[in-house]
């Protein structure tokens, strides 16, 4: 157990908390880094974002594919320095997302560390939090998807009011110690409830090989770029795009949780009230005020259209589709 763990396990829920900006940490959430001088060349021909353009101080959503076009991992790519890019991506994938990209690394100067604990990640969301940000870490990132960096480490804007830090753990405990005064605790849950309300996605181990890119709305969200050359999948990515048509995009949905119920798993099927075979499947989930969960889930367009989407087989729980800060592009 390091450092950072120890205070997130034995300090940090005593601390006294105070404030409207939330405060998350993002122990389930981890970086996978490759470094040495062919790591550019080498993602740029594997990652559906342009890699190139993380050069910029810029971050970006992507995902990596088989031949096939399915998604293997799902990730904010940034660069931690010359030569070196970090994929932010949930813990339980990071093993099999490793494993996929090695597979091609072999005739690269590159290599892959999927063990780092050089940085802990930390979620800040709301009105105070870039000028908590500025007050005990650097000068916040302006702009959404910029990158700002530091000798403490690396602050990311990936919404409004909203930033991901990855800190060294010595200026993480630091930076939680004191933000903590003005700010309260939020759970993994709220931060992941965040990510649903934002259409951003992510893939669990259960949802590995199941979607393309534009399924997940990456297209949208500047995660995939149709520019930049060849990379793994590019081909059946960009036949959807231009010749295609997308009959399941990713939609945000809400529901009702009954008292102990659980959460929908990551995968589970989807059913419509006239159709015996499944119509989607769940992306993530997250609990919400009121008895009531939100999800991202990847539904047939057609009968999200029809009104008629449930979250059982009984189809006796009804979704409601919400709305998304984006537009969703489905007759490509």
């Amino acid at each position: 157990m390091n450092d950072w763990t120890t205070f997130l396990h034995s300090e940090a829920s005593k601390l006294a908390y105070s404030g409207d900006t939330q405060l998350a940490d993002l122990m389930s959430w981890g970086l996978l880094i490759v470094k040495g001088p062919d790591t550019l060349k080498f993602l740029q021909g594997q990652l559906s974002c342009d890699v190139q353009a993380l050069q910029n101080n810029a971050s970006s959503l992507g995902a990596h594919c088989t031949h096939q076009g399915r998604a293997i991992s799902c990730f904010r790519a940034f660069m931690l320095g010359t030569d070196v890019v970090a994929l932010s991506m949930p813990s339980a994938i990071m093993v099999n997302a490793s494993a996929a990209l090695a597979k091609y690394i072999v005739f690269s100067k590159a290599e892959i560390d999927d063990t780092n604990t050089s940085y802990c990640g930390i979620g800040l969301a709301g009105a105070n939090a870039a000028t908590l940000i500025e007050t005990h870490l650097e000068s916040p990132p302006s702009s959404i998807d910029e990158v700002s960096h530091s000798e403490q480490g690396y602050v990311i804007k990936v919404a409004e009011q909203r930033f991901e830090c990855w800190l060294k753990p010595e200026a993480a405990i630091n930076f939680w110690r004191k933000a903590a005064v003005q700010c309260q605790q939020a759970s993994q849950n709220d931060w992941q409830l965040m990510n649903i309300q934002a259409g951003i996605p992510e893939l669990q181990a259960e949802t590995v090989d199941t979607f393309i890119p534009q399924m997940l709305n990456l297209q949208a969200l500047g995660g995939v770029s149709f520019h930049k050359g060849c990379y793994t999948g590019q081909e059946v990515v960009a036949r959807m795009e231009y010749r295609g048509k997308l009959k399941r995009p990713m939609y945000r949905i809400g529901f009702d949780l009954a008292k102990e119920e659980t959460l929908p798993r990551p995968g589970q099927a989807l059913f419509a009230l006239d159709k015996k075979q499944s119509v989607g499947n769940i992306v993530i989930a997250a609990s919400a005020e009121g008895n009531r969960g939100e999800a991202l889930a990847v539904i047939t367009s057609s009968s999200v259209e029809a009104g008629e989407v449930f979250l059982n087989e009984e189809k006796s729980k009804k979704l409601a589709i919400l709305n998304l800060p984006y537009a969703i592009k489905n007759d490509i």
